[in-house]
C-alpha cells in the first residue's frame, strides 16, 4: 500500500536521491527543504510518514518531531533520518517518539529496504 511521505531535508541532492527511491517503491512524495515552516506543510498536507532530516539549519529536526507531535492535528508518524552515530540517532529517536530510524549512508536500494521494514506497521494497518 502507498503511502504518504513528506521528506525534510536541506540536501536537495539527498533529498532528490531518496525521493526517487519512494516513488519507485510507488510511494506519494513530497518535498520540504527547511526547517521553518514544516509544521504548517505537516497539517497541510497530512503525511502517513514524515522522513526528517536531525541536522536541519536553524532548527533540529529533533526539536521539529516535538513541535509536530504537539500540534493538533498532526498524526503523521516520523522517520529520523542522518548521517549522525547511530547509537545516538536511536536515543534521539526514543527521546523525540519517532517510529524509527535510518541512516543517511545507505545506498538506495538498501534506504528503500530500510524504509519498508520501518514503515511495514503503517502499511499493514492503512490496508487493514
Amino acid at each position: 500500500m502507498p503511502l504518504r511521505v513528506l521528506i525534510v531535508d536541506d540536501d536537495p541532492t539527498v533529498l532528490a536521491i531518496a525521493q526517487a527511491a519512494l516513488e519507485q517503491m510507488g510511494h506519494r512524495v513530497k518535498a520540504h527543504t527547511d526547517a521553518f515552516g514544516t509544521t504548517d506543510r505537516i497539517l497541510r498536507e497530512r503525511p502517513d510518514v514524515v522522513l526528517m532530516d536531525v541536522n536541519l539549519p536553524g532548527l533540529s529536526g529533533g526539536r521539529l518531531v516535538e513541535l509536530a507531535r504537539g500540534r493538533d492535528g498532526v498524526k503523521s508518524s516520523f522517520v529520523l533520518w542522518s548521517g549522525m552515530d547511530e547509537k545516538d540517532l536511536d536515543e534521539l529517536c526514543r527521546e523525540v517518539g519517532a517510529l524509527a530510524w535510518i541512516p543517511k549512508k545507505l545506498p538506495p536500494s538498501a534506504f528503500a529496504q530500510r524504509f519498508t521494514a520501518v514503515t511495514a506497521p503503517l502499511t499493514a494497518r492503512s490496508s487493514a
